[in-house]
């Protein structure tokens, strides 16, 4: 525990929340989201951002409670009793624990094993995350219930208690004893793509700078979401030189609020002396000449646009444009008539119609750029081995002739002037439908032209009305919609173009003669005393707004604050100094004797210790003499993995200075016999040094145990339908040598006989049918065990051929005992069917007696002869 009291003397005068973290670490391992919700709370409160009104760990008590088991005082769990709402645990259960050496608590899957070392691991030191305990869903109120539970301890002579309550401990001391599980093992040994380990207390370190780092990353996302809500104060500023200004430009979490309370003080006498400043600037401004002739040259601007757009229309429709366009029109139509007079004479004996139309002709020039660019020769070619560029064929006299002549067709004068005055005509159609005769966005300007001259508007809609009618009809024209000789091309004229000169004029004379006076310096004074009130009549109408965000600009400094305060610097250098400490030759030297003791003979491994990211790791190599480079990780077995698992366990535990206990749950799940024989008889061997607590379901796995060592302690748990955890007085009876059996048996007798005594004829032959079946197990046993002498075991994987020698002094009186007692068992057992008539009555409890001594005396006597 030496790291840990180190580590909690390094917190002595850090921030609060990091002395919180350290704390609630050593409590629970691993820190869910709520935890670092709530040191992110505590952490803002240091800063004056928030309150917390929690509890907080005593680091002092915690140091306390780990010095009372030291290396003078190992922790052993005695007892777990008490259990109240613990998942389907039967409450008030409890189970029992030798003080001493081995002992093994055996329950089939489902039967509360899970739920007794859940409770342990709230309150004992392990690896890994700290399993939720549920409330027992068989109980209707368990909602409103707490959950309890206490576990008795054991440390020198005192004997005391921890009491867990609603995922809280009222002590640290059992944090010396230690858990090792299938879920924690990969956390001794496992890495991002290696396999290395760091001591538990280093371990405390590593997760303390990733707290940092995840209540750095909550503060962060808060200054996001709190900037998001900035207050877009810019339309209180303007170029303004007054105090208010400067207050608002230089807006910051440093402003203050008492001066904001006085600037923003906008009273009664204020607001009368703000409406006479506006009206005395309004008075300015009519005589101002520099404002006046400034209004003036916008006038003029917006009255010359419209004249210009008026003179633009004009231009476009002017007689000359419309009379070149209705000779086009005209020429058009002639050369239209002339072609197909040329199409007719051309084309008149050719099998096919519209020869000289448009697609035609799209398609002869097609045809003749794809043979001019694949023969490189000029299109028709009339030599001797011509051929049709569309289907192929060669050409004959009449053919290429025809080709000549649909050539000079597209080739002719007439088709080139068709051409020509084609694009005239369109290019003239785009032109005129360009004009735009929509005003609307310019009826400010028409309004202001209505004021100065008399029925403007009017007279100007009906103009451009007269234009678009005309416009229609030349339009109609170029579409051949109508006849060029019933059109008749207009001299247009708007006489409003005469009137906004005119007005021009009189205003551009008005500037001239405002140009004599100016009255702009009594104009600037009023305006910057205007400035100045509304400047701070806004500012009192928006005064709370800046003061929250003044408040929200001071909040995130805060925060930004405590973000510095999770700098994770010292803390690597807490883990630097720590593992310069703790990881020693000691440790790496106890942990390749750990190796060897788990009979770890697969590959040659290395360790070495490294820096990596600010942590130092206890790494694992392949031995270079392989010549390989290969990831130690990826080559190894999942029985390898556990051994070096279980290795760092034990060998992190040797430099931890005392012998309080260790627990392990189902430390075997899924291995093979082989890594199962290894692991028990190490596990068996840590037990003549300390407590040891197992937990399983695998009864192999408990034989195992037994052959290492015969005196473990066992219990049993066994399950009703909606309850769990329930102590069992005796081991599994597939678990238990013949003397064990012999033992149960006698105390079943008991029954038995009080049976007889108390219950029915019929319940008694029941009893007796279960009690004959149980002696025949025993009976088998004994041969297994003592006639056979243990060479061939129903759970084991092998034979063990040596122990037969001393099986061949068995006599035909001993085959005549076993032959007879068998048979006597099977004739009461259940499951052997009689005829009616041959139903025997059920022993008596005298012969059931010798029956069992039978038993009894024949194992005697086989020991002591072979002793």
């Amino acid at each position: 525990m030496s790291i840990i009291a180190d580590i909690i003397d390094w917190s002595g005068g850090k921030p609060i929340f990091l002395q919180e973290a350290i704390g609630r670490i050593i409590q629970k391992n691993v820190l869910s989201d709520d935890d670092i919700l709530e040191l992110t709370l505590i952490c803002k409160s240091e800063q004056g951002l928030t309150k917390y009104q929690g509890n907080l760990i005593d680091l002092k008590k915690v140091k306390e409670s780990l010095k009372e088991s030291d290396v003078s005082n190992a922790v052993s769990v005695i007892k777990i009793f008490s259990t109240e709402n613990i998942n389907a645990l039967q409450n008030n259960s409890e189970i029992d624990i030798e003080e001493k050496g081995l002992t093994v608590i055996y329950g089939d899957n489902g039967s509360g094993k899970s739920s007794y070392v859940s409770i342990l691991k709230q309150v004992c030191n392990t690896r890994g995350s700290i399993p939720t305990i549920n409330k027992n869903l068989f109980i209707g109120s368990a909602a409103q219930q707490n959950q309890k539970a206490k576990i008795q301890y054991k440390t020198g002579e005192n004997v005391a208690s921890v009491t867990w309550e609603n995922n809280n401990s009222d002590s640290n001391i059992l944090k010396a004893v230690h858990i090792y599980d299938t879920k924690s093992a990969s956390s001794y040994i496992e890495d991002e793509d290696e396999i290395a380990f760091i001591p538990s207390g280093l371990l405390i370190v590593e997760q303390l700078a990733n707290v940092c780092n995840r209540i750095e990353e909550n503060l962060r996302k808060e200054i996001g979401q709190i900037e998001s809500r900035k207050l877009d104060y810019s339309f209180l500023i303007n170029e303004e030189g007054n105090g208010i200004q400067t207050f608002l430009k230089n807006l910051s979490a440093r402003s203050d609020l008492k001066t904001l309370d006085n600037i923003s003080n906008f009273t009664t006498d204020d607001e009368k002396l703000l409406k006479a400043t506006e009206q005395e600037i309004a008075k300015l401004k009519t005589l101002d000449p520099a404002q006046k002739i400034s209004e003036n040259n916008k006038i003029i601007s917006r009255f010359n646009s419209l004249k210009a757009r008026y003179e633009q229309i004009l231009s476009k429709l002017s007689i000359e444009k419309i009379e070149e366009i209705k000779k086009d029109v005209l020429k058009s139509t002639e050369l239209q008539s002339a072609s197909k007079a040329l199409t007719e004479q051309t084309f008149s004996d050719l099998p096919l119609k519209s020869i000289g139309s448009q697609p035609w002709k799209v398609l002869w020039e097609s045809a003749k750029r794809f043979y001019q660019y694949s023969e490189s020769k000029n299109f028709p070619d009339h030599d001797e081995s011509s051929v049709c560029p569309l289907c192929l064929q060669n050409l004959s006299d009449e053919a290429k002739e025809r080709f000549k002549n649909l050539e000079a067709f597209v080739q002719s004068d007439i088709q080139n002037q068709i051409n020509a005055i084609g694009i005239k005509l369109r290019q003239s159609s785009q032109e005129i439908s360009s004009i735009n005769l929509n005003f609307s966005e310019i009826e400010t300007t028409l309004n202001e032209l209505d004021e100065i001259s008399s029925n403007f508007k009017q007279r100007h809609a009906n103009q451009i009305d007269t234009i678009n009618k005309y416009v229609i009809s030349v339009m109609n024209l170029l579409a051949g919609r109508e006849s060029p000789g019933s059109f008749n091309a207009q001299e247009l004229s708007i006489d409003l173009i005469e009137v906004i000169k005119k007005i021009v004029e009189k205003i551009e004379e008005e500037n001239k003669t405002l140009l004599q006076k100016s009255y702009q310096k009594d104009l600037e004074a009023q305006a910057k005393t205007l400035s100045l009130l509304k400047s701070k009549k806004d500012l009192s109408e928006n005064k709370e707004k800046i003061k929250d965000e003044i408040k929200r600009q001071r909040f995130v400094d805060g925060l930004f604050l405590c973000i510095r305060t999770c700098n994770t610097r010292h803390i690597s250098i807490l883990s630097n100094t720590l593992s310069e400490q703790y990881i020693t030759e000691t440790l790496k030297n106890n942990f390749t004797d750990e190796l060897k003791r788990l009979g770890f003979t697969g590959v040659e491994i290395v360790t070495s210790t490294r820096s990596r990211s600010g942590k130092q790791y206890h790494f694992l190599e392949l031995d270079s003499s392989y010549g390989s480079n290969a990831n130690l990780k990826e080559i190894l077995s999942e029985g390898e993995h556990r051994c070096i698992s279980l290795a760092t366990f034990l060998s992190e535990l040797s430099i931890s200075g005392h012998k309080s206990s260790i627990i392990f749950d189902d430390p075997v799940s899924s291995l093979d016999h082989k890594w199962r024989k290894k692991i028990a008889k190490r596990i068996v061997e840590e037990s003549q040094e300390r407590q040891v607590i197992v937990f399983t379901h695998d009864i192999t796995f408990l034989m195992n145990l037994q052959e290492f060592d015969d005196e473990i302690k066992i219990q049993s748990l066994t399950r009703k339908k909606f309850e769990t955890g329930i102590s069992s007085k005796n081991p599994p009876w597939d678990a238990l040598s013949t003397k064990n059996r012999i033992k149960i048996l006698k105390e079943y007798l008991q029954q038995l006989e009080e049976a007889k005594n108390t219950e029915t004829e019929e319940i008694y032959k029941e009893k007796s049918k279960v009690f004959y079946g149980q002696l025949r197990e025993a009976w088998e046993r004994c041969i297994e065990e003592v006639v056979l002498n243990e060479s061939v075991q129903r759970f084991g994987r092998s034979i063990q051929t040596k122990r037969l020698e001393k099986v061949v002094d068995l006599t035909e009186e001993d085959y005549k005992i076993i032959e007879d007692n068998m048979e006597e068992c099977s004739t009461y057992l259940t499951g052997h069917d009689s005829a009616g008539e041959l139903i025997e009555e059920a022993p008596t409890i005298e012969e059931t007696k010798n029956d069992l001594a039978a038993l009894e005396i024949f194992t005697k006597t086989i020991h002591k002869r072979r002793q």
